[in-house]
Parts: C-alpha cells; sequence; structure tokens
C-alpha cells in the first residue's frame, strides 16, 4: 500500500471551541449568483427594478436563451455597456428585497 513516512494526522478541534457561521442576518429574496434570469423577471418588484435600471433587458430579442442563466451571469454580459455605479445600484436594490 502507500506508505507517507513522518505523517502524523491532524489533530480534530474540541468542538465547544469551532464556531458554525450564523445564517445571513440579512436574508434575501435572491440569491442573485444562483437564481435564474427567469425567476427575477416572475417576480414583479424585481421586474420593475429591473426595467427602471436596465429597460433594454426584460424585452431583449435573445432573453429566452438567458433565462435559464443565473442572474449574476446574465449581468455580467450587460455589464460591459452600462455604468459601473448602475450595476451596482441594481444588484443593491435587487438584494434588499426581502423574502
Amino acid at each position: 500500500g502507500l506508505s507517507y513516512p513522518g505523517f502524523v494526522p491532524a489533530v480534530r478541534p474540541d468542538p465547544a471551541s469551532t464556531s458554525v457561521p450564523e445564517t445571513d442576518a440579512n436574508p434575501s429574496r435572491f440569491d442573485l449568483t444562483a437564481t435564474p434570469l427567469k425567476a427575477v423577471l416572475a417576480d414583479p418588484e424585481a421586474r420593475a427594478i429591473v426595467a427602471e435600471l436596465l429597460p433594454e433587458l426584460p424585452a431583449h430579442p435573445m432573453i429566452g436563451l438567458a433565462e435559464g442563466m443565473p442572474f449574476e451571469t446574465v449581468l455580467g454580459f450587460v455589464a460591459d455597456g452600462a455604468p459601473a455605479e448602475l450595476i451596482a445600484e441594481l444588484r443593491q436594490r435587487l438584494t434588499a428585497l426581502l423574502p
């Protein structure tokens, strides 16, 4: 078999000394890195925000190809032609929507 001279297994930490990350104190309706564009646009409040800041996105002729992609992925395509402040505001307002 395999041999690893000098190998010493790590010591397990004391469970009392470790911490589990707390859940997000500020829950959001959307995880923009995982939520598909279709789900964001299906939500009336989120769609209104997107339509206000990026009016060309909901009606774009290629939207059907992007609906299954995570919102952040689609935003990456759009961000090339949009001001950084606008993209930051869009992210902030969408993540501020409560579940």
